[in-house]
């Protein structure tokens, strides 16, 4: 539902007979968790028990949208007590890009994802995109490795004020500031097919923002990415997932085609390309959780910004 948009465990698949490397073994997980879930007598997400045994059997199956996954950070992180979706352990995220591609999972660009919604382009079967906000170095040294090796696509959201400096913001949440990719490393990721979106000028919510702020937040750090790049820069991530139909209005005024928020949900037609939801993936999903999250979790949660359908149809 447009309205409410914004943003589920599992078994047995055919490829996991006989399993003997450790992919296989992390497929035996989501066996014995599938089993569990189908014999309670619990119903998750309005499914019955005879859904839940059909989803197991045939992951994604419920799946009419596309799950944008929502990455920060990605290294060698130990157990930490808060802020949890800044960080992903670097096992856990070489596991999860595994298990896309063993499950056959259709990883989109954001422009593929935009052609989606908007009805241009027939969503794939599993579909899927990958996210990273903010541009740390350790996606350049940690991620992109494991991105390569798959061939998956991805989309890195940089704040164009603070290329090449650090994450300052983070030490006020009471976290270690984190070094940001420099502008040698965006034109590699951009060689490396990575695509490279805005993370606004200088990472402040834009939620209540005055509009000339807005439009330095917004046009601003766009004219400043399109001339490092020497490209043109059409996707947008909103800082802290703030925005307000305002924000959402600037960024259409700002040139942007799409635009990405924290709130959680399936991306649909039924949202604004502008306000599109994500499935934020956290320190604490292993592999169970994040193929439970991305296959099922689709239930909004949140409510969606949207603009009037005529100007949706104009940006």
């Amino acid at each position: 539902r447009v309205g409410t948009a914004v943003a589920s465990r599992a078994g047995p698949s055919p490829d996991c007979k006989n399993s003997q490397s450790r992919g296989n073994l992390a497929c035996e997980r989501i066996r014995f968790a599938t089993i569990t879930s189908i014999t309670t007598t619990k119903r998750r997400d309005n499914h019955s028990l005879m859904d839940l045994f059909n989803l197991s059997v045939n992951p994604f199956l419920s799946m009419n949208g596309i799950s944008i996954l929502m990455y920060h950070q990605v290294g060698d992180f130990r157990r930490v007590k808060a802020h949890r979706a800044v960080f992903c352990h670097q096992r856990h995220f070489a596991a999860q890009m595994a298990l896309l591609k063993r499950l056959r999972c259709s990883v989109l660009t954001m422009d593929e994802v935009l052609a989606c919604v908007a009805g241009d382009l027939a969503v794939p079967p599993r579909a899927a995109a990958i996210t990273f906000d903010d541009g740390y170095q350790n996606f350049y040294d940690t991620a992109l490795p494991q991105l390569q090796r798959h061939g998956f696509p991805a989309t890195v959201y940089v704040v164009a004020g603070l290329v090449g400096r650090v994450a300052a913001w983070l030490p006020v949440d009471g976290l270690g500031a984190a070094p940001l990719m420099d502008a040698a490393h965006l034109h590699e990721l951009r060689r490396a097919g990575i695509q490279v979106g805005s993370h606004a000028m200088t990472h402040v919510p834009l939620a209540g923002l005055a509009a000339d702020r807005l439009a330095t937040e917004l046009a601003g750090s766009r004219a400043a990415l399109e001339d490092l790049l020497g490209e043109p820069v059409r996707h947008l991530c909103y800082p802290y997932g703030s925005h307000d139909l305002a924000a959402v209005e600037a960024a259409a005024r700002a040139g942007y085609a799409s635009g990405v928020t924290c709130q959680r949900a399936l991306a649909t037609s039924a949202f604004d390309p502008l306000a599109l939801p994500r499935k934020a993936i956290s320190l604490s999903d292993d592999l169970v959780g994040f193929w439970w999250k991305v296959g099922f979790k689709h239930r909004p949660k949140g409510v969606a910004v949207s603009r009037p359908l005529s100007l949706k149809r104009a940006g």
